[in-house]
């Protein structure tokens, strides 16, 4: 279970601008929104991962270097 290159992408964005963008995590859904509106503090989602929970959990364990799986 590995991230696929756009979410990669996204991840890094989110890293290097966190001003601009945030991850929001919800118990269904995990997103990269982007800052709209900053005196408002107003958000768009430009990026939905294709997973959550428990398989995000494995995917970042894998993606630093862990040897990681479901159980």
């Amino acid at each position: 279970m590995r991230f696929n290159e756009p979410e990669v992408l996204w991840i890094f964005k989110a890293i290097s601008d966190r001003d601009r963008y945030r991850i929001s995590v919800d118990n269904d859904c995990i997103s990269i929104d982007e800052r709209i509106d900053e005196e408002n503090d107003e958000w768009d989602t430009v990026y939905v991962f294709d997973n959550y929970g428990q398989d995000l959990i494995v995917q970042l364990f894998n993606y630093i270097g862990c040897n990681a799986d479901l159980v």
